[in-house]
């Protein structure tokens, strides 16, 4: 679910909101040949839940600012076999800056930004059962994965 308003300030716009996020996702695989390859049972129950507050200002005709700034709470809940893994289950609190700047004289387009961001591992990355690409690959995952953040600067000129 997410809800976004918005509301006029200061010769500006402010937009708020808030994004709930549940996901359950279970893995069962049944290995015939249990000394070569296991058998494996995990499940992976995650609720996300986010708070942002932006705020965009038109400077002059051709300059604009917009900042903004997100809060993130994040829960993972890892079980193998019905059986809570500690280790492998988290729970984040983060919070991601933004700010960018743009510009647009005549029929230029410039754009500076700073922004910060979570990548996080998919859950096709963190099962813990095997999947035969073909008879020679075998594909599995990790579930001791763990997000990854970036720090993201670009200007862009169109």
């Amino acid at each position: 679910s997410k809800l976004v308003l918005g509301h006029s300030l200061w010769q500006g716009k402010l937009k708020f909101g808030g994004e709930y996020v549940y996901s359950d996702y279970k893995d069962s695989y049944l290995s015939r040949a249990e000394q070569w390859i296991p058998s494996a049972d995990s499940r992976n129950r995650q609720t996300s839940s986010s708070a942002f507050l932006q705020y965009s200002h038109s400077l002059t005709d051709n300059l604009k600012l917009t900042a903004g700034l997100r809060y993130e709470h994040v829960d993972l809940k890892y079980s193998e076999d019905d059986i809570l893994d500690e280790e492998t289950s988290r729970y984040y609190d983060n919070c991601f800056p933004s700010v960018n700047l743009s510009y647009s004289p005549g029929d230029v387009q410039m754009s500076l930004s700073y922004a910060e961001k979570t990548r996080r591992p998919s859950y096709s990355q963190m099962r813990n059962s095997f999947w035969y690409v073909n008879r020679f690959s075998i594909e599995g995952g990790n579930p001791k994965l763990r997000p990854y953040f970036v720090k993201d600067l670009s200007y862009i000129m169109a």
